[in-house]
């Protein structure tokens, strides 16, 4: 006698049975695909007995949809042969049957006579993808006094080239190797995105020089003014306060005299503060010619491989007679993911025209006292102004404006020059 099956062993067999029927509807799908498969749409008169003669003749069906004088079933490509003969010779000429072949199989049944068209797809694919594993584009940043041929060689004999493989490069290795063999480089990085090396780097800030005091170095003046203040720190005073100096007259002497009429040669230094005046003069005309953008355009575009440029039209040149450029390149990717060694670059003309434009009086005045504002801000850092009195006037041949500055300041009117012995 058999024991009842428990409810967990129940259970487990309806899993099992629901898991195999998953794979079940799965699989033939899959199979399908690859070996292909006949869509057959069934119209006429009672359209369902050709599913009924299918079913009867153990025939699979994938799968079946219903509609209101129709009825679309999906074969296998042999089965949907033999449908057509049962119908034939079961006489059921009322059944109309529209077949459309799907999957793998059929289409390259169809394309059989092409199969060179697809190896050169493959081929091409497979070349693309190879190409991706180089590096050809490298992009430098940071650098300031060193020039881009000069990176570029340090760069190469480091490892990093047009060319070289990708998977080689070792960024803590070519940090070290950089950094180590150039001096004047203080940080290096490098990221390999694609087929594109991206290098960044910093340049060591040299130290300050070292002042040689042993010098024989005067200060004299670099403007003429009354002496109001001397801060003498190395060599020997030669004014002092309340004395009228002119441009280049001797300051603080290089030259330090010591006991029994013996001297010694320094390099002089300190602060020697003076009036002084300053009289800038700005003018500014009220026409000028601007450039005007009309608003046309053109853009030329051309295939960029390895720094090479191929033009991708017959007429690459502009028309405009006056433009301007921008440049901007579209990286190219293989399905969106590997960047490909080769971009389209395209150049936008913008077109503009010259023309003259007016300004009024009052703007070219507001114009004048801006420049007097900057000269102050850049000439006068430090200085104390003491007095400042400004004159415009306009010019009656082509109304340009003038202005005119008178500013009274107390500045460090000393700098440094070099002198021999005997001078």
């Amino acid at each position: 006698m058999k024991k009842p099956k428990s409810k967990d062993n129940k259970k487990a067999i309806k899993d099992k049975e629901n898991k195999d029927k998953k794979l079940r509807s799965f699989f033939p799908g899959f199979t399908a695909l690859a070996a292909g498969y006949s869509e057959l749409l069934i119209t006429g008169k009672k359209p369902e007995r050709v599913l009924n003669l299918a079913i009867a003749h153990n025939i699979d069906v994938i799968y079946a949809q219903g509609y209101n004088d129709s009825i679309k079933i999906a074969v296998t490509l042999s089965d949907s042969a033999r449908i057509i003969e049962l119908c034939k010779a079961e006489n059921m000429l009322g059944a109309v049957i529209s077949e459309n072949k799907h999957g793998l199989r059929p289409f390259f049944l169809k394309y059989k006579r092409r199969i060179g068209l697809f190896a050169g797809i493959i081929f091409l694919i497979f070349s693309l993808y190879l190409s991706t594993l180089f590096i050809w584009c490298v992009k430098i940043e940071g650098n300031v006094s060193l020039t881009e041929e000069q990176l570029r060689d340090m760069i190469r004999k480091s490892g990093i080239c047009e060319g070289g493989l990708a998977r080689s490069v070792d960024p803590d290795a070519f940090r070290l190797t950089l950094i180590t063999e150039h001096p004047e480089i203080a940080f290096a990085a490098v990221t390999i995105s694609g087929t594109t090396a991206y290098i960044q780097i910093a340049e060591r800030t040299p130290p300050p020089a070292k002042r040689d005091i042993s010098l024989p170095i005067n200060l004299v003046a670099s403007r003429s003014g009354i002496i109001r203040k001397t801060i003498v720190i190395r060599g020997t005073a030669a004014v002092k306060a309340g004395q009228y100096v002119k441009e280049g007259e001797l300051l603080v002497s290089g030259i330090t005299a010591l006991k029994n009429s013996a001297f010694r040669i320094v390099r002089a230094e300190g602060k020697i503060y003076g009036e002084t005046c300053h009289a800038p003069e700005f003018t500014v005309p009220t026409q000028a010619d601007v450039k005007v953008f009309t608003g046309r355009e053109m853009t030329v575009s051309s295939l960029d491989i390895l720094g090479s440029q191929i033009p991708l039209y017959l007429n690459g040149t502009c028309s405009f007679e006056d433009y301007d450029v921008m440049r901007f390149r579209d990286e190219a990717f293989l399905f969106d993911i590997i960047e490909l060694p080769f971009g389209i670059m395209n150049r936008v003309f913008l077109e503009y025209e010259i023309k003259r434009e007016w300004i009024s009086p009052q703007r070219a005045q507001d114009i004048a006292y801006d420049l007097l504002a900057a000269y102050i801000k850049n000439k006068l850092t430090g200085a104390e102004i003491i007095s400042k009195e400004t004159e415009i006037t306009c010019s009656d041949t082509d109304g340009s404006v003038t202005l005119r500055a008178s500013i009274n300041c107390i500045e460090d009117i000393a700098v440094e020059k070099e002198f021999t012995i005997g001078q």
